[in-house]
């Protein structure tokens, strides 16, 4: 499965250019098509605990597209989303910012 959904209506996902996975509200996104294939609007923004790494990226169809302000190697590349099984770690803190929310990954 590529896209997780907690008992509190988290959604979880693999994010390969941050290895780690991203966690989102569906009270701030809104999640089109399956848990297989998804699309959510608007635009992910994560940002690593000491604030080294921003990434960027929108999910459409089972892709993600990494915006240019990303900080990461991947900024300006799509990427097919890849089965979240067998990439466990603990859970993110979330933060409000606008019509979107932040949420830290665990610095490397």
């Amino acid at each position: 499965m590529i896209l997780e959904r907690y008992a509190n209506g988290d959604l979880v996902y693999w994010c390969p250019a941050c290895s780690c996975r991203h966690f989102v509200s569906p009270w701030s996104w809104m999640p089109l098509g399956s848990l297989g294939d998804p699309t959510m609007t608007p635009g992910v923004i994560v940002i690593n605990r000491d604030g080294t790494n921003l990434c960027h990226h929108v999910i459409s169809q089972g892709w993600i597209y990494y915006l240019e302000d990303c900080t990461h190697a991947m900024r300006g590349l799509k990427v097919k989303m890849c089965d979240i099984e067998g990439h466990r770690e603990p859970a993110r803190v979330e933060l409000p910012r606008l019509q979107a929310s932040i949420h830290f990954a665990e610095s490397r």
